[in-house]
């Protein structure tokens, strides 16, 4: 088979697929097959079972299986193949195995050269075998969720071509074009005949001209301005009825005019410099709480609000830990230790509605939703937690009914207003004394 009609090959290995690009004189493809290598996605190839020969469609796919079994890629990683290794695959390999050795690769699977040498050639990578990933930092994780076209928008980087699939930015440092896989938020670009990417962290570095801590802290500290990658990729495909095939790019050299792009909160340069300097940052207790949710792996979206306290940050970050999402609960002004009685109550299996919040503010101060959670764990029926559920009795004088009710009192008399904590303790001391001395007569 003749394979100079591809110029270079791209693979990358997303979700338990591999996902091959082919770069050609005419078209650019994408083809996605499994991890066994035993299916092909062939409508990504839009007409390509039609257009050619099937013995040729069988033996291409073959051919696709050889270059998979020799890259062995891991989880998020790829590699750029050019024409010249393509041909020869005892060059590919020794090409790969170079490689290996490099600073940085050809973002190649996580492995040295031994490692890779005593690695099964014939054998895709399976979680059985593929090296252990190490946990990634977590302020690492978090920046690395902001979409990277979000940003490039934001900064009004120029956007050469963009689909629901990939995206062509042009490049700050040279006169070539970074492209942006958009499914699993990473960049790429050919720079001194090496592949050159990363993800949001190492675009932002770039393109935004500061070191990577730098960009990293910035990211982190002001995600909340940029959507996440899934939530900017969900938006453009209802914003852009695409008409291209996802799989086929016709005419890459599409300019930006060509594509009608929607950048929602669009910030200018003039503009985004006045943002900066007026924005509050987040404190590192509030950082603290949000990279702690992130580690759990929790929707750190319920409570990522720069108006909350890292009190209330963290009564919901637990609850979240918990299996209870009290989203309702993060607002400014609900106090960190009302949503703690909420939290409590909802971790014991009690109902939560006489916490409820109207008009978006408590009814009741944390101290008297302790009484009511209370009562409700103690046993007593919601009659009679009615009893001293009012707004306008004090925490003390609802304490005092509760106890008296799960003494067995009668206590309706008390909960009018008229009477003080220390009235309602005489009165059922008293009551408590006088049901001692009958029980021993």
């Amino acid at each position: 088979m003749n394979w100079n009609w591809i110029k270079r090959m791209e693979i990358s290995y997303i979700d338990n697929k591999y996902v091959i690009i082919l770069r050609t004189d005419v078209d650019d493809y994408a083809i996605e097959c499994d991890q066994e290598m035993k299916k092909f996605d062939v409508s990504r190839f839009d007409d390509f079972g039609n257009e050619y020969e099937t013995e040729f469609v069988d033996s291409f796919y073959e051919k696709i299986r050889e270059v998979l079994r020799i890259v062995k890629l891991s989880d998020d990683k790829e590699i750029t193949i050019d024409r010249q290794h393509i041909q020869d695959f005892n060059k590919l390999k020794e090409y790969m195995e170079e490689t290996m050795t490099k600073a940085g690769g050809n973002a190649i699977a996580e492995m040295n050269n031994e490692e890779y040498n005593q690695a099964d050639v014939h054998k895709p990578e399976t979680a059985q075998n593929k090296p252990e990933k190490k946990e990634e930092h977590p302020e690492t994780m978090l920046a690395n969720q902001i979409s990277i076209m979000d940003l490039a928008h934001q900064h009004n980087l120029v956007i050469n071509y963009e689909d629901e699939k990939i995206a062509k930015i042009q490049d700050i440092l040279t006169e070539g074009e970074i492209t942006v896989f958009k499914e699993n938020n990473t960049w790429s670009i050919h720079e001194n005949e090496k592949l050159t990417g990363g993800r949001t962290i190492r675009f932002a570095s770039r393109m935004l001209e500061m070191e990577s801590l730098a960009a990293s802290d910035y990211l982190v500290e002001n995600r909340t301005k940029y959507k996440s990658a899934q939530e900017y990729n969900a938006e453009f495909t209802v914003e852009h009825k695409v008409a291209t095939p996802v799989g086929k790019v016709e005419n890459v050299e599409v300019k930006a005019a060509d594509v009608k792009i929607t950048a929602k909160n669009t910030i200018k340069p003039e503009q985004e410099e006045n943002n900066f300097v007026t924005r509050t940052k987040y404190t590192k207790e509030q950082l603290a709480e949000i990279i702690a949710g992130a580690k759990h792996g929790v929707d750190i979206k319920v409570y990522d609000n720069i108006e909350l306290s890292h009190l209330q940050m963290r009564e919901l970050r637990i609850g979240l830990q918990e299996g209870v999402n009290l989203s309702k609960f993060a607002l400014k002004n609900v106090q960190p230790e009302y949503i703690k009685e909420v939290r409590l109550a909802a971790k014991e299996g009690l109902d939560i509605k006489p916490f409820t919040l109207k008009k978006k503010s408590c009814v009741y101060t944390a101290e008297q939703a302790k009484e009511i959670r209370l009562g409700m764990k103690n046993n007593l029926t919601s009659e009679q937690v009615k009893i001293y559920m009012k707004p306008d009795l004090s925490s003390s004088v609802m304490k005092e009914l509760r106890l008296g009710l799960q003494d067995g009192l009668d206590m309706n008399g008390f909960n009018n207003g008229i009477y003080t904590s220390k009235d309602i303790h005489t009165y059922r001391m008293h009551m408590l004394t006088k049901q001692f001395i009958e029980s021993i007569k």
